[in-house]
């Protein structure tokens, strides 16, 4: 299915009762990014900048890299020309490049925010904490009281009001009444993962804010209000690093606390693994709960970059679709990256909708049908994978040396 912007812009600017939102994440500024270095994961910055124009790979940014500011204004410009007035905007985390100094840390969070907000003046900008928005990443051989003020200084402008400023900078997490009938609740998840520094000594963090989103939880049961669900982090392993992301004490105790407002919580959204992926949580005696996890706008993972748009209804608030866009950095271009329309989740999916049952359904048809399996394998990496330019490269380079050499400057063959 293509749907095209100007479609898209026409029918849901006349229609009142649809509410639109953007959700993309781990953005990875690297405020020193080389076009011309070497790939080292999340380094690309160790020889000298050649020549490269906007038409060569490597301008916007390099797969096993984090990518360079450019990237994140045209991801900007996509969006922008798919929707241009949002009813708001959610980041899931890490503005800031892996491994940065304190002062790029700063920088790049800055960038995200203004760039935002000149291309989306007025709209709510939602911002959950990632790994790498703390100096050090993970607050490690740190705290959080020595990074938080910091941090909720540089995003004062996206806080409604004083208030989920000061809840921010003292625990990293807040409530963004978005309308008088949807709440979103974002989550410090660095909390509860393996590589936070406190882990496992006497701190009370983890119990508070499991204590605190109870809280929120009944008064939004109470007074009828909707939630929405952001984090950094998801509870859930990762198949591909075979890893744990939460303490597993801490996925059990969350779902479990989640699964008792099914009716309250209508979205959990996660981010971090810089891909496109959902987690179903289905235990004996307790209501199914699902997340949904958005790929990344950094390459480093050899991933292309990719966003999303979220259709929800105005009144109820449950998410009607979601369409996402993603940029292939090895299709030729002229003089800017081409975002282009990857998929839509009800046409792709047979859905109508996208709620716990519908993940549910989609993973009985994954299971059942292999050519479905690997249409979703494809978008699981926003259409990138190592092995496709490995492929690509051996069909057109049968001498050894010029096949290595097309795999260290993955250009089309």
């Amino acid at each position: 299915m293509w749907v095209t912007p100007l479609i898209l812009w026409l029918f849901f600017s006349v229609n009142a009762a649809v509410t639109t939102f953007f959700h993309l994440s781990d953005v990875h500024i690297l405020q020193d990014f080389n076009p011309s270095g070497p790939v080292r994961p999340g380094y690309c910055k160790t020889q000298p900048i050649t020549n490269v124009t906007k038409a060569s790979y490597g301008y916007y940014g390099k797969y096993g890299c984090d990518p360079p500011r450019v990237l994140f204004q045209s991801a900007l410009e996509s969006m922008h020309s798919i929707i241009p007035e949002p009813n708001f905007i959610v980041y899931g985390g890490d503005l800031a490049a892996h491994g940065g100094t304190r002062e790029n840390t700063i920088t790049s969070v800055t960038q995200v925010i203004q760039g935002t907000r000149a291309t989306f003046p007025g709209v709510p900008i939602l911002f959950t904490l990632g790994n790498n928005d703390c100096y050090p990443r993970y607050v490690v051989n740190s705290s959080f009281a020595e990074w938080l003020p910091t941090l909720g200084n540089l995003l004062s402008d996206i806080f409604p009001d004083q208030t989920t400023k000061d809840t921010f900078i003292k625990f990293g997490y807040y409530a963004y009444a978005i309308s008088p009938h949807l709440t979103i609740l974002s989550l410090n998840t660095i909390l509860y993962s393996p590589s936070y520094a406190a882990y496992p000594s006497n701190d009370t963090k983890q119990t508070d804010s499991f204590n605190w989103l109870v809280a929120q939880l009944d008064q939004a049961k109470l007074t009828s209000t909707k939630i929405y669900i952001i984090g950094h982090i998801p509870p859930s392993s990762i198949e591909y690093e075979d890893e744990v992301q939460w303490h597993p004490e801490y996925i059990e105790a969350y779902f479990k606390l989640v699964s008792m407002y099914p009716s309250t919580i209508l979205g959990q959204f996660f981010a971090h693994t810089h891909r496109d992926d959902f987690k179903i949580y289905d235990e004996p005696g307790q209501q199914p709960m699902s997340i949904l996890i958005c790929p990344s706008i950094s390459p480093n993972s050899y991933t292309n970059p990719a966003w999303r748009v979220y259709f929800a209804n105005s009144t109820s608030h449950q998410l009607m679709d979601y369409i996402e866009y993603y940029a292939d950095f090895l299709a030729p271009r002229a003089d800017k990256l081409v975002w282009e329309f990857e998929y839509d989740f009800d046409a792709a999916y047979n859905q109508t909708g996208v709620s716990t049952s519908s993940l549910q359904d989609l993973f009985r048809k994954l299971r059942q049908d292999p050519q479905l399996f690997f249409m979703w394998r494809g978008r699981y990496e926003s259409q990138f994978s190592k092995e496709r330019y490995k492929f690509l490269c051996a069909m057109a380079h049968p001498v050894r040396a010029d096949y290595l050499r097309c795999i260290d400057t993955p250009n089309k063959p």
